[in-house]
């Protein structure tokens, strides 16, 4: 249950760390902190993960600005793109568009292009976290490390347990990763 419980704390500090006393999230502005804290990166508004979207998102990642007006272009193998989601939202808005049937009555799933969907709580419903994997730096400085303690409570008969775990990481460079929210259908 602790080591769960690192790994969730992990995840949050990963995707969403505001960089004060933990790591920079993906979805944070390195270059726009407050009060010792990284902002949300701006979102930009999509209708789905469609072909023309999935194009962009590409184009976006291939194209970067390391400084004011200083780009630098390479190139981006589709499956290197980490496109990271809420479950909530995988499974109501994104499953039912990529999940058809082939002529045999069998369910195959197809996205525009070969993206590596990784479902994290820490991601917003309604919202999309996306970018190259290669391009988030993480540290670990001692792995984890759980320790009990049968003193502190003897009165009471009871067994404490505290885990440590000790890293630092950031985007290699501000918007390495792009922030998308995913727009209503029209009623």
């Amino acid at each position: 249950v602790l080591t769960e419980s690192i790994y969730i704390a992990l995840e949050g500090a990963i995707v969403d760390g505001t960089g004060k006393e933990m790591p920079f999230g993906m979805r944070r502005d390195m270059d726009n902190i407050t009060t010792g804290e990284a902002q949300p990166l701006a979102a930009t508004e999509i209708e789905g993960l469609t072909p023309q979207v999935a194009g962009d998102i590409m184009a976006g990642l291939s194209k970067i600005e390391v400084e004011t007006g200083v780009f630098i272009e390479r190139t981006v193998a589709p499956e290197d793109v980490l496109i990271m989601v809420n479950p909530q939202t995988y499974y109501k808005e994104l499953f039912p568009n990529f999940t058809t049937t082939d002529l045999n009555g069998n369910y195959v799933q197809r996205l525009p292009l070969n993206f590596t969907i990784i479902q994290a709580t820490a991601v917003p419903e309604g919202e999309l976290v996306i970018g190259r994997g290669k391009d988030y730096f993480f540290g670990l400085g001692r792995s984890t490390k759980i320790e009990k303690s049968t003193e502190y409570h003897f009165v009471e008969d009871e067994t404490v347990y505290k885990a440590k775990m000790y890293g630092n990481g950031q985007p290699k460079f501000n918007g390495a990763f792009k922030r998308y929210t995913l727009s209503k259908p029209a009623a």
